[in-house]
């Protein structure tokens, strides 16, 4: 039988003692307690021992009346209790605190969503196959010194097969070393300024580095020679390229040209001419004159006709025998 408490005009109210208990008993864990209007709960702690909560709003607001700038507290957020797990509980939460870089405006923004359990051992995972930017950039780590990690995957480098797989570093080593190694570079290169390797198995012989700068070979190394600019090191020889030019030796500042051992001249077995103002030293078997018992001749400029022109430099025992005759 329904019974009815009907107050016609004013309000209702139930009163007990400070601290006491109001209890609307509708048996063991059975019947129901129906409010048509709000209800307001102005204590702190609100418990509900229900197994399940069905709510019918679409929004929960959560640290109502807030009137700081953010939250006061510094943190708020939902609580699950995990028993005696010994992580702790987990909870979702939107902490003041936590800063980053925000990458659609660079500048440094405050306050982010965190996963965490009580315990703060480890982050817990958040299991998603599909993230939405709305049609915006995605934008990840934005502090600190972290990395992207695929750890725990079966060679995930592996399976990065479409144009729009992320490949991770294992891939690329892997792609790298396999390129190089079926397709060895053959030049490094920056516009017309390049080191090149030409093998002869593959290309005209002999196989060779060329060192291009500004589109001149400056310098070619093969098997038995090198060459830079105008010079060709041959074994132990050095040669010019250039005709009918000299070899010049020039110290830094005020340096000399220093030779450790003995310097040997080979026989031109002929007489040289000397077209420059300097002096010319050589060796020659050739020809009627030899007093000096040297073979070694200094010529002197073609231009100094008041001098003989070719001279033999005399050796200490011919210089004495000279000095008594003469």
């Amino acid at each position: 039988m329904e019974k009815f408490l009907n107050v016609n005009t004013g309000n209702y109210t139930i009163k007990v003692q400070d601290e006491g208990t109001i209890t609307l008993d509708t048996g063991n864990e059975l019947g129901s307690v129906v409010v048509t209007g709000d209800l307001v709960i102005r204590g702190d702690t609100t418990t509900v021992q229900s197994e399940n909560l069905t709510v019918r709003d679409n929004t929960i607001e959560i640290n109502k009346d807030e009137t700081g700038n953010g939250i006061t507290l510094g943190e708020a957020g939902i609580v699950i209790n995990r028993g005696s797990h010994p992580d702790g509980n987990s909870s979702i939460k939107f902490v003041e605190s936590l800063s980053y870089t925000d990458g659609e405006t660079n500048g440094a923004r405050s306050g982010a969503f965190i996963l965490e359990t009580a315990g703060n051992t480890s982050q817990p995972a958040l299991v998603v196959n599909k993230i939405l930017t709305n049609n915006k950039d995605l934008y990840l780590i934005g502090s600190g010194t972290g990395v992207i990690s695929v750890a725990g995957t079966t060679d995930y480098e592996n399976y990065v097969t479409d144009d729009d797989h992320v490949p991770n570093k294992k891939y690329v080593d892997t792609f790298i070393n396999d390129f190089l190694t079926a397709n060895p570079p053959d030049l490094i290169a920056e516009q017309d300024t390049s080191v090149e390797t030409i093998d002869a198995s593959i290309a005209d012989a002999p196989s060779r580095i060329v060192f291009k700068v500004n589109g001149e070979i400056k310098a070619q190394f093969n098997e038995t020679r090198t060459e830079f600019e105008s010079f060709v090191i041959n074994g132990n020889e050095i040669e010019s390229t250039d005709s009918n030019s000299d070899i010049v030796i020039t110290p830094n500042g005020t340096g000399n040209l220093a030779v450790r051992s003995g310097i040997l001249y080979e026989d031109q077995n002929s007489t040289l001419s000397n077209n420059t103002t300097d002096s010319l030293l050589y060796n020659s078997t050739n020809g009627t004159i030899n007093l000096g018992g040297s073979q070694l001749f200094v010529v002197n400029s073609n231009n100094d006709t008041k001098r003989e022109m070719y001279k033999e430099l005399t050796t200490a025992h011919k210089a004495f025998v000279m000095s008594l005759i003469f």
